[in-house]
């Protein structure tokens, strides 16, 4: 199935669509215009120039764009806003003593399979179905064949 942005109405409104042009649109917006400059059916292309000139005056005042409370937060920021409270060196430290991470921290994120049997106790876990602990009691057990390290390798 083609996924078609300009044709879906579930994840493109209306209201957002009549301020963009594709590439089918802005072939007839070239057209239109092409038109206009020969005085070539007129009503038709001053119909659609009005129409594109409406879209342009809504979309400067539509609400779901334009956000007062941010408009007036950003009015009021000043040079001294976009600068840290202290030196890198210094947070550096603070979130080496609040985080107490590893010289390299890394995650497994990813790293394992993720089985149907994983993604059902996921799927569980955040139903509801299953506590943090028991949660990660099961992702411990079927992730420590990955971590083994034979013996003889152990230092």
């Amino acid at each position: 199935m083609i996924w078609i942005l300009e044709n879906n109405e579930e994840n493109l409104s209306a209201e957002i669509k009549q301020w963009l042009a594709f590439a089918k649109q802005k072939l007839d917006e070239v057209a239109t215009l092409k038109q206009l400059a020969n005085k070539e059916n007129l009503s038709d292309s001053l119909q659609k120039l009005i129409k594109n000139s409406e879209a342009q005056a809504n979309k400067k005042t539509a609400t779901l764009i334009h956000n007062q409370k941010v408009k007036q937060r950003v009015a009021v920021l000043t040079a001294k806003d976009d600068q840290r409270e202290s030196s890198f060196p210094t947070r550096q430290k603070l979130q080496k003593n609040a985080l107490n991470l590893p010289l390299f921290p890394t995650t497994t994120i990813g790293s394992f399979p993720q089985t149907k049997e994983v993604r059902s106790w996921r799927a569980n876990f955040k139903k509801g179905n299953l506590s943090v602990d028991e949660y990660n009691v099961l992702l411990e057990k079927r992730n420590q064949r990955y971590y083994r390290i034979p013996r003889t390798h152990r230092s």
